[in-house]
């Protein structure tokens, strides 16, 4: 047995993270203006609807051997001329989950307590994490819905930077990394009612965008493909150190 093996990060289109079956409980809603303003670090722009999305997905089978639940908050905004979500928090509860999401994609992943509970009418999600159930999302489920394509919402914004080993700051300037799923839908079922529950956190302050007004919730299981990260630019480390510094809580 040897420590190293031998891999190739992307030797075949076949090679990009595929997640089959996967099962999303998603959910979106307005917030106050204000909380884009004051929680969007500096170089990303709100847009006139200050939307939040959460969502709890169960991922049973992954093209890199995980099993795992996820569960994510992406606040809608503007990066240059590109529109789409920055990812401000995600939990996990696989290792190998979040390490390929952090370290190649930026994604700001911990590790959390995820539940995702469907039955024929209802949809319940959560996330806990040092003793907080900091989201929850409660839905009832309409039947089915014909929709086999979803609204095209952008990609996701994310900043890839590590904490410098010598504690000084961070070992690069902060990337804006845009990352983006397609989605093929087996099925879709739309909320008829939905309820969004954010706790407060200091650990996972979720809470700093307040639900306002829920716009639409659904349930939808899907075959997912998600594509090489593209670089689009920087941000000065001084403008994410302080959200870094949450991340790693």
């Amino acid at each position: 047995m040897r420590f190293g093996t031998e891999f190739q990060f992307r030797a075949r289109s076949s090679d990009e993270p595929t997640f089959t079956g996967a099962e999303l409980l998603a959910a979106g809603y307005l917030t106050e203006p204000t909380a884009l303003e004051e929680n969007l670090p500096k170089g990303f722009v709100p847009v006139d609807q200050p939307l939040v999305t959460v969502f709890v997905a169960s991922y049973p089978q992954t093209n890199f051997g995980s099993e795992y639940r996820e569960a994510a908050l992406l606040v809608s905004c503007r990066y240059k001329e590109q529109i789409g979500s920055l990812c401000l928090g995600i939990v996990v509860d696989d290792d190998v989950a979040l390490i390929l999401g952090r370290e190649v994609f930026g994604y700001p992943k911990k590790m959390a307590d995820i539940t995702l509970d469907v039955s024929s009418n209802t949809a319940v999600g959560k996330a806990r994490r040092k003793g907080v159930d900091f989201l929850e999302v409660r839905a009832e489920l309409g039947p089915a819905s014909d929709m086999t394509t979803l609204p095209q919402a952008g990609p996701t914004f994310l900043v890839k930077a590590f904490p410098a080993a010598d504690l000084t700051g961070v070992e690069w300037q902060p990337k804006v990394v845009s990352s983006k799923i397609a989605p093929q839908v087996k099925e879709f079922r739309p909320a008829k009612s939905c309820e969004i529950t954010l706790r407060e956190s200091t650990s996972d302050p979720w809470a700093a965008f307040p639900v306002k007004d829920v716009l639409f919730g659904g349930y939808i299981r899907a075959n997912l493909t998600m594509a090489p990260g593209e670089v689009l630019g920087e941000i000065e480390a001084s403008d994410w150190l302080p959200f870094m510094a949450t991340n790693l809580r």
